[in-house]
């Protein structure tokens, strides 16, 4: 199975040699004044993955890209278009896995998870148990995002249905 950390790091230098990256960095020598990478989803084969897209945010730009294409130009999404349900729980539902996660967008997914689960705004519901489930084992929790981020919405792992896993999701996710 692929190594999650070194498929953070690949990201994190594929972010950074982007022609976008890059620009940034000529106009600022503060490295938080630059895309920061949010997330890292992969499908596909034991050593590297068949299939990977990062995603990586600046103020209000989105970026994604392959973080195993190096040279590849990222593409440009839409912030009003960005959302959770297609851009990380269609994807868990597709049988990509979360790779990692910052800590800022995790605060961001539960934020918005929050916001529009009782609204039936979730159409992707199995990717959003996917996405509690990766929360669950990976420890990130109520306390840590009110710790870190001083995160003061609702605690979304009380949505957190282990058997909508078990049912749903092949043998080969369940980890």
């Amino acid at each position: 199975m692929w190594n999650k950390a070194r498929i953070m790091r690949t990201a994190e230098r594929t972010l950074k040699r982007t022609e976008l990256y890059r620009e940034k960095c000529a106009g600022s020598s503060d490295p938080e004044n630059n895309f920061q990478l949010d997330y890292v989803l992969v499908k596909g084969a034991k050593s590297i993955p068949d299939m990977a897209v990062a995603y990586a945010h600046y103020l209000d730009e989105i970026i994604a890209f392959d973080p195993f294409k190096d040279g590849a130009s990222p593409k440009y999404v839409l912030d009003w278009a960005f959302n959770l349900d297609d851009d990380l729980f269609m994807y868990l539902e597709q049988g990509y896995e979360l790779a990692g996660m910052s800590l800022e967008a995790h605060c961001a997914v539960w934020s918005e998870i929050a916001e529009i689960h009782g609204q039936g705004g979730i159409d992707h519901t199995k990717g959003m148990q996917q996405y509690l489930n990766y929360c669950k084992r990976n420890g990130v929790t109520l306390e840590l995002l009110r710790r870190e981020y001083q995160y003061d919405g609702m605690n979304v792992m009380t949505l957190y249905d282990k058997s909508a896993i078990r049912e749903k999701t092949p043998k080969s996710q369940e980890r």
